[in-house]
């Protein structure tokens, strides 16, 4: 869970965009992974990134990150936006910005990049998989027990 922020040029401040959960999704044929957050309740999406996310420290703060970005999906027409993202506490800060860097390797992979984030792809791949096999064999076995 976190908190985005975007900031308004002409008034100077840093306004909330939303409050919601952030997600690295994996494209299922392309392996492509992007960043999107949506709003809680309402479920509307905040950020819709994949690429050309380079997080900096946020100055005064261990539990943000800043980004810019040239265009921001989430938003009709696409904008040029600053944007903040502050975690609930300074321990999930850092965990988020390694998996935002994976995430950002395996993309330049993909692009064509070095062999050994090619590896990084297999890896998160077969992760994903796992995972997807483990929520299988709970929901069978849920059934099974209402049976």
């Amino acid at each position: 869970r976190a908190k985005l922020f975007q900031f308004d040029a002409a008034s100077s401040k840093w306004k909330e965009r939303g409050t919601g959960d952030v997600c690295l999704l994996v494209h299922k044929e392309t392996k492509k992974v992007r960043l999107v957050m949506r709003r809680d309740k309402t479920y509307k999406v905040c950020t819709n990134r994949s690429d050309g996310l380079r997080l900096q420290p946020n100055i005064g703060s261990d539990q943000s990150w800043v980004w810019k970005v040239a265009a921001e999906y989430s938003e009709t027409p696409p904008t040029s936006e600053t944007l903040a993202i502050r975690f609930a506490n300074s321990e999930n800060a850092p965990k988020s910005k390694k998996e935002f860097e994976a995430a950002q390797k395996m993309n330049a992979a993909l692009r064509g990049g070095a062999p050994e984030e090619a590896s990084l792809i297999e890896e998160k791949k077969d992760e994903v998989e796992k995972e997807d096999k483990d929520e299988n064999k709970d929901e069978t076995e849920d059934k099974k027990k209402e049976e």
